[in-house]
């Protein structure tokens, strides 16, 4: 899984001609919006969630090397949702995903004017996995939560802890970071939202560095509790999937199809950005850090405090990352 991880520079960067087509605002509301496709479908079949993230993560990973243009999403989402039922053991006919298009109200509206059909879902999978170069191995941060609280005899926080991860494969955080640095991320989220004492945060983060890890690695943590939080602040402010109704999310894809096919007025394209200024965008973003809540801000700047410690510590593989909480838990994350 390793091979995966990517910056989040280059994160943003892909979809290039989407956004060259469109802008980034829109490639990154109608990855929202998909994403909660397939949350909605894997409700609707009553897949269990780890099938559903598996699939989210297919998703991002193709849609890493091809762009919106070239593959319409409406076939992409359940063709991949399909893939990853198998991937997961829990397969089912590709009819029964044919028919939940059909019949689930949050997606029906979507596929009102698109023919997904068998043929296409069983052809479409072959190239998924071509363009994946058949590179299936998916891990979650599923497990190092589960065993990181179990140490802790933290169980109450599980539910709470679950919830938070389930919410981080609406982020772009799968792609930039491996699942063991999300475990430790949402379980300190998890005990900011809970409003426990600094201190006791504080411990947690120092027993999760002193086992070997360094700067680089409890910064990305107080990253990842960042891009969480200004998900929460997004979703509260705009609404789950970007705020996108169905017409809106096909008339973006028409926009982006008619973009790269050369079919927009002169003055429609002159607004999409150059390469230079999309590259100029990349890093403003990547440097802007989002004014959050007095609790959140001091949790985020205590766990500043604790990298700054580790920072002349040398970085090890990232495909080698131990956590040792009282010396009793061992995990090892490709």
């Amino acid at each position: 899984a390793k091979r995966w991880l990517r910056s989040r520079r280059e994160v943003l960067c892909s979809n290039r001609d989407d956004v060259m087509a469109t802008s980034r605002d829109t490639v990154s509301r109608l990855r929202m919006y998909f994403v909660e496709l397939l949350h909605s479908l894997g409700r609707y079949m009553n897949m269990r969630q780890r099938v559903v993230s598996t699939a989210v993560v297919f998703f991002k990973r193709f849609y890493l090397k091809r762009s919106f243009g070239e593959f319409d999403p409406r076939l992409a989402a359940p063709t991949i949702l399909f893939l990853a039922a198998k991937v997961e053991e829990t397969y089912q006919n590709a009819k029964y995903f044919r028919a939940a298009v059909e019949r689930c109200k949050e997606v029906k509206e979507l596929y009102s004017d698109f023919n997904l059909t068998m043929q296409a879902m069983l052809e479409f999978e072959f190239y998924v996995l071509e363009v994946m170069d058949f590179d299936l191995i998916v891990f979650h941060p599923y497990r190092p939560i589960t065993r990181i609280l179990e140490e802790l005899k933290w169980n109450s926080r599980l539910k709470m802890a679950w919830s938070i991860a389930n919410d981080s494969y609406r982020t772009d955080l799968c792609l930039e970071h491996p699942p063991t640095k999300i475990a430790v991320a949402v379980i300190y989220l998890s005990m900011v939202l809970s409003k426990d004492s600094s201190d006791k945060r504080d411990s947690f983060l120092s027993s999760v560095s002193k086992a070997g890890d360094n700067s680089a690695d409890v910064a990305d943590v107080m990253d990842i509790c960042g891009r969480l939080l200004e998900l929460y602040k997004y979703y509260s402010e705009v609404g789950k999937g970007g705020n996108l109704k169905p017409k809106d999310a096909i008339e973006l894809l028409e926009k982006i199809k008619d973009g790269r096919s050369g079919d927009n007025p002169t003055d429609e394209k002159s607004n999409a950005p150059s390469p230079t200024e999309m590259t100029e965008t990349v890093e403003t973003e990547t440097a802007e850090t989002e004014t959050v809540e007095t609790e959140t801000a001091e949790s985020l700047s205590s766990l500043k405090s604790q990298s700054d410690r580790y920072a002349n510590k040398p970085r090890q593989p990232r495909n080698s990352v131990h956590i040792n909480i009282s010396g009793k838990v061992k995990m090892e994350v490709c």
